[in-house]
């Protein structure tokens, strides 16, 4: 019986991703069909329709990573400012694990603002069966890493975004990779570069790296209101008792591990008129940013100043998306048409959706 009882707690995980990956499919078929019937609407039509369609899908995981997990969630700083309306904004953060994702999911739906998010990705990431297909589609902007960086595809996949006029966020992670204190040689090489520039080496986060923030800012300055500059904090990465850094959870322990699980979340505002037009000045605007984290991060007594403990989402705003994606999903499995059609939606379809891109070279 304990065999059985341990057998069945290590598959806990398995549902959750089961689901989430399974809903994948039906829901990159309706996306698919959309967008290509969609060719004869105006783009503001296309994007907003898109839109409640992400929101959709963003709901299912916020079911998972906000109701199944019992989160605890806790936000500091400019929290009446931020959840006042929804606005159209740069969010910068600190980047751990793949929960940040969800973090940013955690915080857009209580602004209104969830189907708006579109992310700056790694060039890697579109090659993603039918994910990486889907987020160029949805406006999210591909960037290739160091000397391979092509500014002039970044610049066109950013006008795209100058045109929306509703709220979105283009989410950005400036470090480029994630902190993780096992990984040593990354914190070396931040420290390093620390160093050489004459600046106080951080220790709880990565240096960030200026080139894809400096973009967007200069792109969307006139169609932006804000830059929101988001610090992550997951209680159980906090030193223990030996001050040792513990790594943060992923996302299997996030929404399946036993532990109490509490983020603290630290959100300041700026207006886009704060932010500085100088090259340099930006560079150094941003690393500030993020010396400020590290001290968050470092503090011995508290994590930040006055909070605010927000409430769970209800189910009844996550579970239906749910069910009707989950709906969606069983003809193509309990029908030989509809196995038919999902298997070539995640092979032709997969790639299909590279070739595409390939074409469009953004991959």
């Amino acid at each position: 019986m304990l065999s059985l009882a341990i057998l069945l707690d290590s598959m806990r995980p398995v549902v959750p991703t089961l689901l989430i990956l399974g809903t994948a499919v039906p829901y990159f078929i309706l996306t698919l069909g959309w967008h290509t019937v969609s060719l004869c609407f105006p783009c503001r039509w296309v994007a907003f329709i898109d839109d409640k369609m992400y929101s959709i899908y963003q709901r299912v995981i916020l079911f998972f990573f906000e109701n199944i997990s019992r989160v605890k969630i806790v936000l500091y700083g400019d929290v009446k400012q931020f959840l006042r309306k929804p606005e159209r904004a740069i969010y910068i953060s600190n980047h751990q694990c793949s929960v940040d994702w969800a973090v940013v999911d955690i915080l857009a739906i209580r602004q209104g603002c969830l189907g708006g998010l579109r992310y700056v990705l790694k060039n890697t990431l579109s090659y993603i069966p039918l994910y990486g297909w889907y987020f160029y589609m949805h406006g999210c902007v591909y960037v290739r890493r160091a000397r391979r960086f092509q500014e002039h595809l970044t610049s066109k996949q950013l006008r795209y975004l100058c045109d929306l006029d509703y709220p979105f966020w283009l989410v950005l992670f400036p470090e480029g990779t994630r902190y993780n204190p096992k990984k040593t040689t990354a914190i070396a090489k931040s420290e390093e570069y620390a160093i050489k520039h004459g600046l106080v080496p951080l220790t709880e986060v990565l240096m960030p790296r200026v080139r894809g923030f400096k973009l967007a800012v200069d792109h969307l300055r006139r169609h932006v209101d804000a830059v929101y500059d988001v610090t992550v904090i997951y209680e159980s990465s906090m030193p223990g008792s030996k001050r040792v850094r513990r790594v943060s959870p992923n996302m299997c322990d996030f929404v399946c591990g036993h532990d109490i699980k509490t983020l603290h979340i630290k959100i300041k505002r700026y207006a886009i008129t704060e932010i500085p037009k100088n090259a340099e000045e930006l560079e150094d605007w941003l690393y500030r940013r993020f010396l400020e984290k590290d001290i968050c991060y470092s503090a011995t007594s508290g994590i930040f100043c006055s909070s605010v403990e927000i409430p769970t989402l209800p189910a009844s705003s996550t579970f239906p998306s749910l069910m009707l994606l989950s709906v969606a999903l069983v003809p193509l499995l309990v029908t030989d048409i509809g196995r038919k059609v999902g298997l070539a939606a995640m092979t032709l379809g997969s790639v299909g959706c590279i070739a595409y891109l390939k074409i469009r070279n953004v991959v």
